[in-house]
């Protein structure tokens, strides 16, 4: 079954855009790299408080994400992302059942 991505993280509100923009090149460069990766990136809607939810998500056809593709999202990430200490990037795997359109 193909296999999706989803990667949630929080930064400081207070570098919110940074984190956006650092994680939108990071994705752009993957694409560029892996021309099946479908990638988007969210914010949680509406959030209060000193920090910003991010989620990325991650999907490639027609096999889904394979673990190497997995292994290279993950390393872009680590060295997109590395000036926000501490970022704990929480990442789940679904697999898709119903067929993709």
């Amino acid at each position: 079954m193909p296999r999706e991505l989803f990667v949630y993280w929080k930064v400081e509100r207070a570098r919110g855009a940074e984190a956006q923009a650092k994680a939108t090149l990071m994705q752009q460069s993957l694409r560029r790299a892996q021309p099946a990766l479908l990638s988007r990136l969210m914010r949680r809607a509406e959030e209060t408080g000193d920090k910003l939810t991010f989620m990325e998500t991650y999907s490639a056809l027609p096999g889904g994400v394979t673990p190497a593709l997995q292994a290279a999202i993950e390393a872009a990430a680590a060295g997109a992302l590395a000036s926000f200490e501490g970022l704990a990037r929480h990442v789940e795997v679904f697999e898709r059942l119903d067929p993709p359109d």
